[in-house]
């Protein structure tokens, strides 16, 4: 249901329950990584699920619809403004790694990540809070002497966007080294521990639906030496190096536009139409790689679907293969 977002005594509610982690006409371009968008009427930041719990309350009591936003980073915003409350996970402090272990389902209070190293065993655990960025969690598993999240590095956004999509590279998925996360049911209206059985994880999907909210999630890393770490790094920067070469990552973009269809590349059947640099408006797809748009600056959110539109229909007529968007819209 559409609600009254400008009513004054809703704001004013929201402001002395929530404080600062309530913002008000928020402008998206400033959010979106293609630079395009209307405006967010009220967005609500939380940390963790102690300050989360009493926002669901709060909504659920006036019936106000709700959308959760990770880093944004393959978020398409509409121009127009949005009819519904932004959620945001945040980080809750500057500390990024726990300085002592904590239970599993800590609220994250002190900081973002809690990394566990059982003596003898070769494995490790690292948890983390929704909002932190993949590289970020990378990072912080390689300087405590841990491997395993190296993939991260081929992926932008955050830790619950990516368990929410089983996001990945052709190597690896967020499967392959997740163990459970925290999750918001909307259906049962409380938070549970989900494990890799309980969400189902396919190509870029799961069985979470949109309501429904990572808070923090598990992944399993193994532990490693300061020789194999070094080795690690040096392959991070390479594969750095090889993105900026293929890809736009110098312009506005939502990362690949596209799912790869099974058995082929969504970039190959693009750039077999003839479509590199075709435009709507300031939206194009890459002249550097196919399966990238990017904005020149003056693009709209409804150039960039009439675009990714043309493609998928261009596709479709000369292959009769459906091409999917990894970019969601908002």
């Amino acid at each position: 249901m559409k609600s009254n977002f400008a009513n004054p005594k809703l704001r004013a509610e929201l402001r002395s329950l929530f404080a600062q982690q309530v913002h008000e006409d928020v402008q998206l371009r400033n959010l979106s990584y293609l630079k395009t968008g209307g405006h967010a009427p009220l967005l609500l930041e939380f940390s963790h699920e102690h300050n989360l719990i009493p926002i669901l309350s709060l909504l659920q009591a006036k019936g106000l619809n709700y959308k959760v936003l990770g880093l944004g980073t393959n978020i398409l915003f509409p121009d127009s403004p949005l009819d519904f409350i932004v959620l945001k996970p945040v980080l809750p402090s500057k500390q990024l790694l726990a300085p002592a272990a904590m239970p599993a389902t800590s609220n994250f209070a002190a900081s973002p990540a809690q990394l566990y190293k059982e003596e003898g065993m070769k494995t490790a655990t690292l948890h983390v809070t929704a909002g932190l960025a993949l590289i970020r969690a990378l990072r912080i598993a390689q300087s405590h002497g841990c491997l395993g999240l190296e993939f991260f590095l081929g992926i932008p956004g955050s830790v619950g966007g990516a368990v929410r999509m089983n996001a990945g590279v052709a190597e690896r998925e967020i499967k392959d080294v997740f163990v459970s996360a925290r999750v918001f049911l909307q259906s049962q209206r409380h938070i549970r521990t989900l494990y890799k059985k309980d969400l189902r994880f396919g190509y870029r999907k799961s069985k979470l639906k949109t309501a429904d909210i990572v808070v923090s999630a598990t992944f399993r890393l193994q532990q490693a030496n300061a020789a194999e770490i070094q080795i690690a790094k040096k392959r991070n920067l390479q594969k750095l190096a090889e993105r900026r070469e293929k890809q736009p990552l110098a312009k506005p973009s939502l990362g690949s536009a596209f799912k790869n269809p099974p058995g082929n590349y969504a970039g190959k059947l693009i750039e077999a139409c003839g479509l590199k640099g075709r435009s709507r408006g300031g939206i194009a797809i890459s002249s550097k790689h196919a399966n990238f748009i990017v904005n020149d600056g003056s693009g709209s959110a409804q150039d960039a679907k009439a675009l990714l539109d043309e493609v998928a229909e261009t596709v479709w007529n000369r292959f009769s293969i459906r091409l999917a968007t990894e970019i969601v819209f908002f």
